[in-house]
């Protein structure tokens, strides 16, 4: 897992249609609905090293991924106005996220 600054994550955001945050479950470290958990936090709100996995997804990647198993499929030319789109998918280190909520 490696460390980011907020600002470069931040500058990759900015080239996509949506940024989603996530944490992973376990020891599992897979960009995958089954190892990761969404929450509700703004890139903003996180401080401004990162230790995370990210991932830049368009929509075919973001179905076999995020909503992998869930039986809904994503349409980015309805959810974004744009086939094209990407997402930026941000997944938090577990410990890291752990001391981040108990500060």
């Amino acid at each position: 897992m490696i460390t980011y600054e907020k600002n470069y994550l931040k500058e990759l955001a900015s080239n996509c249609a949506d940024v989603e945050i996530y944490v992973y479950r376990g020891e599992n470290h897979s960009i995958h609905t089954d190892s990761i958990k969404g929450l509700d936090i703004d890139l903003d709100n996180l401080p401004d090293e990162i230790k995370c996995d990210f991932s830049e997804m368009d929509e075919e990647e973001y179905n076999e991924t995020i909503l992998a198993n869930s039986g809904i499929k994503a349409d980015f030319d309805d959810w974004y106005d744009d086939k094209e789109a990407k997402v930026l998918v941000i997944v938090l280190d577990y410990f890291f996220y752990q001391n981040l909520v108990s500060e």
